[in-house]
């Protein structure tokens, strides 16, 4: 109570002090202009009336225009002595005890509350954007890098084809400008192909990514990965694809993944392939059967790892594409693939062997092609193995 009274007589002298003050400075300032006009009235002269009259109150304003911005500059420099985030929990600011503990209690539960709202309680998954891990789905497993921007992926795919000539990381020199990624989808996966499901695949990623490029809406994860998934089966299928086939003139199968085989350039070895399929043709019309082709890739920089499922959903297994026997692909390692075609029958006396060269590891005799043979033969020629070695 006492401390209450001391604070209104201290505040009552500020307040009746500062009024005392500022009536004597408007009373001495008037002084000088109330003067002056009483001595123009005074003169004869009309023009030195005037002027004094004039000067005095410029002066005045002067005068009163400098107190007034030095008052405003003062105040400002006191302010800046006060820190920004500056709370008043000191005894000075706030006497009252409760009201201190108040305000302490409130600011250490702000903090651990701002710690819990740092994590949200449920996944937040906006579309457009791959979400931080402490934000996404803990079930999800995290296949995509944080903050990805879907969009931007996709449209580098098309301008990958504009500028470029890449289309699903096949490059190709005959693309026309006017060409576009749902026409090149169309002319190599749709036009002339009796695959039903293959056709269907490629309507449903054509519709796909109209409406992912030009919806104007957002693109969620399930869509962008459902477009990943679409470009690795069609960049899959157009390797495994006979380069003779109708529709596929514009298209080079010089995959970026930088195939060497034997040291020589795909267009050379892709040469020796469809010379040795002529030959093949030319010994089947004659009733010579030729039994295997071996040939050899070197896959160095991807390992093609790809794991069969219930629907035979990728390319390998989509025999309508192929134009004779489809291969056995037997993977050996992690730097190799040997591709054979082998009879259903495993007899012997059917086999005769005839081998390309294929680079540093050559099959030298007989008794190794048997032995390959031994792991395959029990196959139906018409499905595709794969060994992981």
């Amino acid at each position: 109570m006492i401390l209450q009274e001391q604070r209104r007589l201290r505040l009552w002298l500020y307040k009746s002090s500062l009024f005392i003050s500022v009536l004597f400075l408007i009373g001495f300032s008037i002084v000088l202009p109330v003067d002056s006009i009483v001595q123009a009235i005074q003169s004869e002269n009309n023009g030195f009336n005037t002027i004094i009259v004039i000067g005095s109150l410029a002066v005045f304003f002067v005068a009163a225009v400098t107190i007034l911005i030095g008052r405003m500059l003062l105040h400002k420099s006191c302010l800046k002595d006060i820190p920004r985030r500056y709370i008043p929990v000191t005894n000075a600011d706030l006497p009252h005890k409760s009201s201190r503990k108040m305000v302490i209690h409130n600011m250490e539960r702000s903090k651990k509350l701002s710690g819990l709202f740092k994590t949200p309680k449920d996944p937040v998954i906006h579309p457009g954007l791959e979400p931080p891990a402490r934000c996404d789905d803990p079930n999800t497993p995290k296949i995509l890098p944080e903050y990805l921007n879907y969009k931007i992926c996709i449209k580098s795919a098309t301008d990958r084809l504009k500028y470029y000539g890449l289309f699903l990381n096949s490059a190709s020199d005959d693309v026309k400008s006017s060409q576009t990624f749902t026409d090149l989808v169309k002319s190599q996966f749709i036009k002339g192909n009796h695959n039903k499901r293959q056709v269907q695949r490629a309507k449903d990623f054509i519709e796909l990514y109209e409406r992912i490029r030009f919806s104007g809406d957002e693109v969620s994860r399930s869509e962008f990965i459902q477009f990943a998934e679409n470009c690795i089966y069609f960049s899959d299928l157009m390797i495994t694809m006979d380069i003779t086939k109708v529709g596929l003139g514009n298209i080079s199968t010089r995959s970026q993944l930088s195939f060497n085989i034997a040291g020589s350039s795909v267009d050379r070895k892709l040469r020796k392939l469809n010379t040795a399929r002529s030959n093949q043709i030319s010994r089947l019309s004659s009733g010579q059967y030729p039994d295997i082709t071996a040939f050899r890739y070197d896959t160095s920089n991807s390992d093609y790892h790809r794991q069969e499922t219930d629907e035979d959903d990728f390319a390998l297994d989509d025999m309508d594409y192929f134009p004779s026997v489809p291969p056995y692909m037997i993977r050996r390692n992690s730097t190799n693939t040997v591709s054979m075609r082998i009879p259903t029958s495993n007899s012997d006396d059917q086999y005769n062997l005839g081998f390309n060269e294929i680079g540093d590891e050559d099959i030298q005799n007989n008794d190794q092609i048997r032995r390959y043979m031994s792991n395959t033969s029990k196959t139906d020629s018409f499905k595709t193995v794969i060994h992981n070695g």
